[in-house]
C-alpha cells in the first residue's frame, strides 16, 4: 500500500512531528515512525522510508501526547515560531537567539505551564499540597507564603521594591525544589542577579550536593570537598535541608531513579549504580518503600501506559 493513497490515510494516523511521541520497547522511535494505528491488541508501526507494517504487542509501545497534539495549540506555536524568526535578538554574526531557542524545543509536556498558554486552560491549583517548605535563607510571614504558592500553583509572580526580600524569597523556592528532586532554572536578563543567587547557594552547599549526589562517596568526602570538618557540614546540611545528608542522599537519589524511569523510560538495572546505588536489591528495596511500587513494576506500568 502506497503512502500518499487515500486508503492509507483513511486507515492510519499521520503522525505530525514531535505533536506525540512514540516509544517502543522503551526506546523514543518518533523521529523513524511515519505512522500508526491499532489492530486488535496489536500496535501497527510503518517506519520512514518504507511501506511495510511492524506489528507489536500493545505493552510494548506507548504514545505519549504533548501540549501541541491539538490542532489549535499547534498552530499557536508554530506562529510564535515564526514571529521569533522574525523579531527575535540578533547576535552581531546575525545569528538569531530567540529563534535558535524555539528550534532546540522537541517536546512540550502536557503538564507544563505552556501547555495551559497554547492550549487555552487555566493552570490548576495544587490542592493536595502540604506545607511542609523549609526556610534556610530566613522568612517573613509574606516569603512565607509567597514560598508555599510557588509550589501549589503552576506559576506565580513574586514583584517588590528593591530590599524587601525578593532574592531571599527565591532562595528558599530553590532550596524546597532542591529537597523535593525537582528541577530549577534561574533566569535573568541581569547577570549580576543570576550571580548573587548562584553565590548564595554555593555558599550553603545546596548547588554542590545538587551536583554531586550521585557519587557513591561517604559523608566524610563531601564534607572536605566543600571545605567544612565533618561535625560543621552536617550541622550546616541540617540547618539548609532540614534533615541529615544521608537521607538527603537517599532521598534524593530515588527521586531522581523515579523521574528517569517515569520520564526517561530507563530500565532500574541501567541506572542504580549511577546514581550511586550499591546493589540493585537495595534499590528495588528503598524505591518501593518510598514509592509503594519496585522500580520494575514502575517501569512496566509506565510501558502500558499507551493512549
Amino acid at each position: 500500500m502506497r503512502l500518499n493513497s487515500p486508503n492509507f490515510r483513511d486507515r492510519f494516523q499521520i503522525m505530525p512531528l514531535k505533536r506525540q511521541l512514540i516509544y517502543i520497547n522503551g526506546k523514543d522511535e518518533t523521529g523513524r515512525v511515519v505512522s500508526y494505528f491499532y489492530r486488535g491488541n496489536k500496535c501497527v508501526i510503518v517506519f520512514k522510508n518504507s511501506d511495510k507494517e511492524y506489528e507489536y504487542n500493545s505493552d510494548r509501545v506507548r504514545i505519549v501526547r504533548t501540549a501541541i497534539s491539538e490542532d489549535k495549540a499547534y498552530n499557536i506555536f508554530n506562529y510564535l515560531t515564526e514571529i521569533a524568526d522574525i523579531v527575535g535578538l540578533k547576535t552581531e554574526e546575525g545569528s538569531n537567539i530567540l529563534a535558535k531557542i524555539y528550534q532546540r524545543i522537541s517536546f512540550i509536556p502536557q503538564d507544563c505551564i505552556l501547555a495551559n498558554y497554547l492550549n487555552g486552560t487555566m493552570p490548576q491549583m495544587n490542592r493536595d499540597h502540604q506545607s511542609d517548605e523549609i526556610f534556610p535563607f530566613g522568612f517573613n510571614i509574606s516569603q512565607k507564603d509567597a514560598v508555599f504558592k510557588a509550589f501549589s500553583s503552576s506559576i506565580s509572580v513574586i514583584e517588590g521594591p528593591p530590599g524587601t526580600g525578593k532574592t531571599q524569597t527565591i532562595l528558599n523556592i530553590i532550596a524546597n525544589a532542591v529537597i523535593r528532586g525537582q528541577r530549577i532554572a534561574v533566569v535573568s536578563s541581569n547577570n549580576s542577579a543570576t550571580k548573587n543567587v548562584y553565590e548564595k547557594l554555593e555558599k550553603n552547599g545546596i548547588g554542590f550536593m545538587n551536583k554531586n549526589f550521585m557519587f557513591n562517596v561517604n559523608i566524610g568526602r563531601f564534607a572536605y570537598l566543600t571545605g567544612r570538618s565533618l561535625s560543621a557540614f552536617k550541622r550546616d546540611f541540617k540547618i539548609t535541608f532540614n534533615e541529615t545528608p544521608n537521607r538527603w542522599l537517599i532521598k534524593k537519589r530515588l527521586q531522581e531513579a523515579y523521574f528517569l524511569i517515569k520520564k526517561k523510560n530507563k530500565k532500574p538495572s541501567d541506572i542504580y549504580l549511577e546514581l550511586g546505588l550499591e546493589t540493585l536489591s537495595h534499590f528495588s528495596y528503598a524505591f518501593k518503600k518510598k514509592f509503594g511500587q519496585t522500580p520494575t513494576e514502575l517501569a512496566a506500568r509506565e510501558k502500558k501506559t499507551c493512549h
